[in-house]
């Protein structure tokens, strides 16, 4: 089991169906009204997403975005792509906090070298400290908060592979470490 995950995790596999064959399964797999999942599609782009239903989501609940591709390597078959990541609005928080803090720190070593240099008490070079204690913090939130959204996770993209026709060689069956292939 792997502790410390991407917080955009990526993947990619290969499908023995043609693009618009794909495509066309995707947009199945997202048509209609289903108790546990929503999705949407975008057929002329070949991307979709799977979201968790608003009555099951929870603050660490995933978004799985996909695209389809034909697959440069093989001359059948379609190249997609993923992301599993948190909803847009808790990755743009917790990608916000990162930066306030570490724009913070920055500033304060600066600050708190000019006041060494000067001679005087460093008391930036403290709140440094604290603001390097607070960006491990929100990073150990965001792992716990996408443990707490892998079985969700695991669940959107087994939905996907079998949808797609994932190879069995390329399914990805752990519900340890959903999020990578």
């Amino acid at each position: 089991m792997k502790f410390f995950h991407g917080f955009r995790p990526h993947f990619q596999f290969h499908s023995p169906l043609p693009v618009e064959e794909a495509a066309h399964h995707l947009d199945d797999l997202v048509k209609g009204e289903h108790p546990d999942y929503v999705g949407r599609m975008a057929r002329e782009q070949r991307h979709a997403e799977l979201r968790i239903p608003m009555e099951d989501r929870h603050l660490w609940s995933p978004t799985l975005s996909v695209n389809l591709a034909a697959d440069k390597e093989q001359t059948d078959g379609t190249l997609i792509t993923g992301l599993i990541a948190p909803h847009p609005n808790v990755w743009t928080a917790v990608m916000f906090c990162n930066l306030a803090f570490a724009t913070g720190v920055l500033f304060l070593l600066t600050f708190g070298g000019v006041q060494l240099w000067l001679g005087h008490w460093p008391w930036a070079l403290w709140g440094a400290g604290i603001l390097l204690v607070l960006l491990v913090v929100v990073y150990l939130i965001s792992q716990a908060g996408q443990k707490l959204g892998a079985p969700q996770a695991a669940h959107l993209r087994h939905l996907l592979e079998a949808a797609l026709a994932a190879p069995s060689e390329e399914l990805h069956r752990t519900d340890e470490d959903p999020y990578h292939s």
